[in-house]
């Protein structure tokens, strides 16, 4: 699909329903994220306070007036101010949106923006069984920069847990 309306904009209150519903759309499929539940409202709103627009920033991914993904930047070790510079990546694309690059489109306007957040080092934490993630992030040079094997247990279904990263010097 030809994505030539994509825009992204800084994520507003207002985006949180979808936000959320895009989300929780991940947690059935037991491969892209760690949760066993999905989010409510108020967790979300939680979430969404500790991201300052400045340094660790939600941007919403719309085609024409539809949100269709988002990103954010998160700290890594808040409480580390050495660790200032890192933010973990994460990003989702509404399941009508898979398949389609989207991903791919999404991950350029994250590599093109990290800097002016001050990012010098993306962390992007996964599953290893998400090989749609591992494909997207390795198509664009982060390398495996760790494994904590065997931690993750989705009800008797167990799986590791990666560290995909990229310097962005």
């Amino acid at each position: 699909m030809q994505f030539s309306n994509l825009s992204f904009r800084l994520a507003q209150t207002v985006d949180l329903k979808d936000i959320n519903s895009i989300y929780n759309q991940s947690v059935p499929s037991r491969c892209s994220v760690a949760d066993l539940d999905e989010w409510d409202m108020s967790r979300r709103k939680i979430w969404f306070d500790h991201h300052h627009p400045k340094d660790y920033p939600i941007y919403v991914c719309l085609l024409k007036d539809e949100i269709i993904g988002w990103f954010s930047f998160s700290a890594y070790r808040p409480q580390k101010r050495a660790l200032a510079q890192v933010a973990e990546v994460s990003y989702f694309i509404k399941s009508d949106f898979h398949g389609q690059k989207l991903g791919t489109h999404m991950m350029e306007f994250i590599l093109q923006i990290a800097p002016s957040h001050n990012k010098k080092h993306l962390i992007a934490i996964l599953l290893d069984k998400n090989a749609a993630s591992i494909k997207l992030l390795t198509k664009f040079n982060f390398k495996e920069w760790g494994r904590m094997p065997s931690i993750l247990n989705f009800e008797g279904e167990i799986c590791d847990h990666l560290y995909y990263g990229l310097s962005l010097d």
